[in-house]
């Protein structure tokens, strides 16, 4: 694809991997729409970004469907046209399963899952009538391929994310489309996913943790800021567009995980642990 003057929209755009998306995006003469929940950073990233590129930032909060029809009826009144969605906004939740409430269901829920959900419904048949290139990326996640213990909620809903993702691929094959599909499942980046809880609602208590949740939680902050930057991921995400990868992994060290949960799967065998394996136990050992 020319980016040069097509439009992008992305959400969770005023931080993390939504900002790099972003600043790639103005980096190749994009026009992009930045919705966030956020309003202190969402004012703040447009203001420092604006002055390189054309931006229209929204404030939204992708759990109403209310809020994305109106980000698509600003993106389209605005610009015309989209040619990129990122579905990028996601929140993390750590209370045990077992604990976790009607309102973290709803919650994480509510942006992983829905908030993706109502983005193709909105965005997705203006972009099939525009009939030109385009593509759909949903942000999901390491999560979304692997299972493991803790932050039970986050990993359903980024299996949840995938599944959706291809079953969109398959649906746009069967109608002909021009849009293209990818999901991003990265691993660790350095991001404030950890610190979810700043964009939580006021419905969403904070969690009390037992001792595994907390220990867990704080190995879980240090490989995230330890991890990659956003930049690196937003020029990956743009490589494996220009390859026409479906699934976009940031991590390949990782790739033998997924191997493992697909060989318990075939072998009908109780599910590994890879990341307490990898992650706790030396912990523990030290």
């Amino acid at each position: 694809m020319d980016y040069q003057g097509k439009v992008a929209v992305i959400t969770g755009g005023a931080s993390g991997i939504g900002r790099a998306l972003v600043e790639k995006c103005l980096e190749l003469g994009m026009k992009v729409v930045l919705a966030d929940v956020n309003a202190k950073e969402l004012e703040k990233t447009a203001a420092e970004l604006k002055p390189t590129g054309k931006i229209l930032p929204v404030q939204t909060d992708v759990s109403k469907p209310e809020q994305v029809a109106l980000l698509a009826e600003l993106a389209y009144s605005r610009f015309a046209a989209v040619h990129l969605l990122f579905n990028n906004a996601g929140v993390s939740d750590g209370r045990p399963l077992w604990e976790s409430t009607p309102a973290d269901w709803a919650w994480v829920l509510g942006v992983n899952v829905m908030g993706t959900a109502y983005a193709i419904q909105q965005f997705v048949p203006r972009m099939m009538a525009q009939d030109s290139e385009a593509w759909v990326i949903n942000t999901a996640s390491l999560a979304g391929l692997v299972s493991g213990s803790g932050f039970g909620i986050y990993r359903a809903s980024k299996h949840a994310a995938v599944a959706l993702s291809e079953t969109l691929y398959h649906d746009l094959r069967l109608a002909n489309s021009k849009i293209k599909v990818a999901v991003l499942c990265p691993a660790w980046v350095k991001t404030a996913i950890v610190q979810s809880a700043r964009n939580k609602p006021q419905d969403v208590q904070e969690p009390v943790l037992d001792d595994y949740a907390r220990r867990m939680g704080g190995v879980m902050n240090k490989v995230v800021q330890a991890g990659l930057s956003p930049s690196l991921v937003a020029e990956q995400v743009f490589e494996a567009m220009a390859q026409g990868k479906f699934y976009i992994l940031t991590h390949p060290q990782m790739t033998p995980a997924v191997y493992v949960r697909l060989k318990d799967i075939a072998e009908s065998r109780p599910p590994r642990d890879t990341f307490a394996e990898v992650y706790l136990k030396p912990e523990a050992e030290g």
